[in-house]
């Protein structure tokens, strides 16, 4: 598979790039004398802009998890799925500094002049962590280690790498990337945002922007906290002298859907049409726009398996559900609580039996 750099000038095709495989994201590097690639499969590399070869495989030591590339474009960073962060020369291609983040690496990023590297990694005990190292003539040293209290939303830097931002569940906290201090912590709604960026000059302001109404995957269930203050300064303002308000967010039964799908004859992939999925049965569980008929999950219903049925054959690309599994097989559901979904498919050409 050949993918195409164009000229942003004449929108000219000016070299094309074979072997690429199916890629994730892509960076420019090295004043746009080079392109960091990741791929689905876990694969990286360094490509060439003016040769349109690869220069260096990023991912031979093992699969690539995460990859960034540094602001002023000179050093990748290179998160494995054997827990090693990688530090490389986008120039020269050769591999500058090498750390252990710990289990899993979700996000790595480069900041504060290229002085410190972050990974934001899950331990054994499956907690998650960032973890901060001083970087100083190719060398790496460790100089903070932070326990998060809830897997983290990629980790996004400023202009001059100097400010971090990374959101948890419930808050976004604003860091100093040379200091390796908290600098202020901020309620998001992250089921109103899916892109955050720090403005111009650095670190003043924070822009928001909403997702396309359509896009269901992520942090669609999470408790809106800004919500609460806002019904409780509400509620505060119009109580009488004597009374007392008390408000929470919704309250999520867990529910574990597990399916084998057999999929019909169709141009998509395995893993989109399993990621289609999901954002199907996530917006079925929506509780504003959930539902049969799409006007939000109501507290207290009941989950039935007919209804999953056609919630995944509604999809387009699937040919019928091969196998099922709801967990718990039942499902106690109080009153107030709404439904939080966890889905693990898998998707097949051919039926099990």
């Amino acid at each position: 598979m050949t993918r195409p750099l164009w000229r942003l000038a004449d929108g000219v095709v000016e070299r094309r790039f074979a072997d690429v495989g199916a890629v994730d994201a892509v960076f420019f590097a090295a004043e746009g004398r080079r392109l960091a690639t990741h791929n689905q499969d876990g694969g990286a590399g360094l490509w060439s802009t003016r040769t349109g070869t690869r220069i260096a495989d990023l991912a031979a030591a093992s699969p690539v998890t995460a990859l960034r590339v540094s602001g002023d474009g000179t050093l990748v960073a290179v998160g494995h799925e054997d827990g090693q962060v990688r530090v490389w020369s986008a120039q020269q291609a050769t591999q500058l500094a090498a750390v252990t983040g710990g289990g899993e690496i979700a996000d790595v990023a480069i900041g504060a002049g290229n002085r410190r590297l972050l990974a934001v990694c899950r331990d054994a005990g499956d907690a998650w962590r960032l973890r901060w190292w001083r970087l100083h003539r190719g060398q790496a040293t460790l100089i903070r280690d932070e326990a998060l209290p809830q897997a983290c939303a990629a980790p996004i830097l400023d202009a001059d790498g100097g400010r971090l931002i990374l959101a948890d569940e419930l808050l976004t906290h604003v860091w100093d990337v040379a200091e390796a201090r908290q600098r202020t912590t901020f309620y998001v709604d992250w089921a109103e945002t899916s892109t955050l960026a720090l403005s111009e000059p650095p670190g003043r302001y924070v822009f928001v922007v909403p997702p396309h109404q359509n896009s269901y995957r992520g942090n669609l269930q999470r408790l809106n906290a800004a919500h609460v203050t806002e019904v409780e300064q509400f509620l505060a303002e119009r109580r009488l002298v004597a009374g007392h308000t008390t408000v929470m967010g919704p309250i999520y039964a867990d529910v574990a859907i597990t399916a084998t799908v057999i999929a019909a004859r169709s141009v998509k992939g395995d893993k989109r049409l399993g990621h289609e999925i999901e954002d199907a049965l996530q917006r079925f569980f929506h509780p504003l726009q959930g539902g049969p008929d799409g006007a939000g999950w109501t507290p207290g219903r009941a989950v039935y398996a007919p209804e999953i049925y056609q919630v995944i054959e509604n999809v387009e690309g699937v040919d019928h559900v091969d196998h099922l599994e709801i967990a718990p097989e039942t499902v106690n559901i109080a009153h107030y609580s709404m439904v939080r979904c966890a889905c693990d498919i898998t998707v097949s050409k051919e039926d099990s039996g």
